[in-house]
């Protein structure tokens, strides 16, 4: 039964390619260095068709730090390169502009409700830069809501605003629809992300695919 309750999320995520503006692909590695440390790598690829074709491609380093109880923290460091200089893309404060970034983690993650709902928040602090001399700054708070249909499956929805701080104001907000698949030590997760540009002659609309295989070792969970 619970798994009918959620068809209509996969009808909306098979739907959507068709009208995706970006799609993404990507792959990553998880290492435990210790118990509560994480270690990841990712490569992803980037196919952008508005407001101009052109492909992304980016490696993020990531390290992830459970707290005691509910909390972690987490800091990465990423890297992309685009195939063409694009003004659109950096006049719009479009992110695959942007060649490094620079982010902090701080993450509240509950327990699961009797339910099998979880409410998780994650506030982020984003630093990039376009080039030697143009920066971003921007306070990110993204919740998410998912829900446990099996071991294997957990679909979610999430809100997250942009709050640009060298400008003072909400410069976007992103709408997430995904799913997590679970294989073992490897997860696949699809998603489709909504981002309305917030400007002040107009509502400006972005729709983004992307799938992500993970693949996590921890030798410290296989010890016990």
């Amino acid at each position: 039964m619970k798994t009918l309750r959620f068809i209509p999320i996969f009808l909306i995520l098979l739907y959507q390619p068709a009208a995706a503006q970006e799609i993404r692909g990507g792959i990553a590695l998880g290492y435990f260095l210790s118990p509560k440390v994480n270690m990841e790598i990712e490569l992803q690829t980037r196919k952008i068709s508005y407001p101009e074709t052109c492909f992304n491609r980016n490696i993020e380093v990531k390290m992830d730090y459970s707290l005691a109880g509910l909390w972690r923290l987490s800091g990465s460091y990423g890297y992309s390169s685009l195939s063409i200089q694009s003004e659109n893309l950096d006049e719009n404060e479009n992110e695959n502009s942007d060649k490094h970034k620079f982010t902090g983690d701080l993450v509240f993650q509950p327990k699961r409700f009797d339910n099998d709902f979880k409410l998780t928040n994650r506030l982020r602090y984003q630093y990039s830069t376009v080039d030697n001399s143009r920066r971003r700054e921007y306070l990110r708070n993204k919740i998410t809501l998912d829900y446990k249909i099996s071991k294997k499956m957990e679909p979610y929805i999430a809100l997250e605003p942009y709050f640009n701080l060298l400008k003072q104001d909400f410069r976007y907000v992103r709408f997430y629809i995904g799913n997590e698949l679970s294989f073992n030590n490897s997860k696949l997760e699809i998603y489709y992300i909504t981002e309305a540009r917030l400007k002040e002659e107009n509502l400006g609309l972005q729709y983004i695919m992307g799938a992500t295989y993970k693949f996590n070792y921890n030798k410290f969970k296989e010890k016990r």
